[in-house]
């Protein structure tokens, strides 16, 4: 088995698998602030970067930090849409607006001058865009096999994103990185085992989170293009953390 290979199939589980019991410690609003962190993302960003060059993920990551809407259109449509449907529903629906978000994201995108702030007004303004609901009780109960179908189906993304990646090119591989693994899983089973109000509140807690998403893609960015690999991912690492801690300390709900 090649190194990278081997890489992807223990590195990216043994994410999912810590922030699933972070979730399971400290409930829905902890869950969705860690599960927008760059989980997902920031691992096929760094394959991207070992496979293509620094430069090749630099660009990548200007095309995940625009998912960021993306991520938005999935929360607030699967939020709104489990006011009024079971899940299948929910999800389908929550899935047709992120692709439709990430098609017109990959059509345009303003520069990041203009992009950052754009985005940063968002993050800001949708979180009283969601529906106001009952908290939900909280439930220790949950499917026995969740925490494997996260680990597949992320690695599965992984390994889609990184396969297509030299016929699609950094833009598009960049978006596709973006792709809510983590928010469909975490959706349906708190929906299904927890109720609406629950899935709201993570979901909620999941666009909170998008601050050191947002931070950490932004670093990324930046930092690719001169400094070594290494340094340049655990720079942005500890701006990510830095964005996470601050954004925990003044916009807590």
């Amino acid at each position: 088995m090649q190194p990278t290979l081997a890489l992807k199939l223990i590195l990216t589980p043994g994410i999912i698998a810590a922030v699933t019991y972070a979730g399971k410690r400290w409930g829905a609003l902890v869950a969705g602030w860690l599960s927008a962190f760059p989980v997902i993302s920031g691992p096929i960003l760094f394959f991207l970067a070992l496979e293509h060059g620094p430069a090749f993920a630099g660009n990548a990551a200007t095309g995940t930090l625009s998912g960021v809407l993306a991520f938005i259109a999935f929360y607030l449509a699967y939020a709104w849409s489990a006011m009024r449907f079971n899940w299948p529903v929910a999800l389908g629906l929550a899935l047709l607006a992120y692709t439709l978000s990430a098609l017109l994201l990959l059509a345009w995108f303003p520069p990041l001058g203009m992009g950052l702030p754009l985005i940063l007004a968002v993050l800001w303004f949708s979180p009283r865009l969601f529906p106001a609901t009952s908290p939900g009780a909280p439930s220790s109960v949950s499917h026995p096999h969740e925490l494997v179908y996260r680990m597949m189906a992320a690695v599965i993304l992984v390994l889609a994103v990184t396969w297509a990646s030299a016929t699609i090119g950094p833009r598009a591989s960049g978006i596709a990185a973006t792709f809510p693994v983590m928010g469909s899983i975490l959706a349906v089973f708190s929906h299904r085992k927890q109720g609406t109000g629950y899935v709201v509140k993570l979901l909620r807690g999941m666009v909170f989170g998008l601050y050191s998403f947002t931070a950490f893609c932004m670093a990324l960015n930046r930092t690719l293009p001169g400094l070594p690999m290494a340094e340049a991912f655990l720079l942005s690492l500890a701006v990510a953390v830095l964005a996470q801690a601050i954004a925990w300390r003044l916009l807590k709900p």
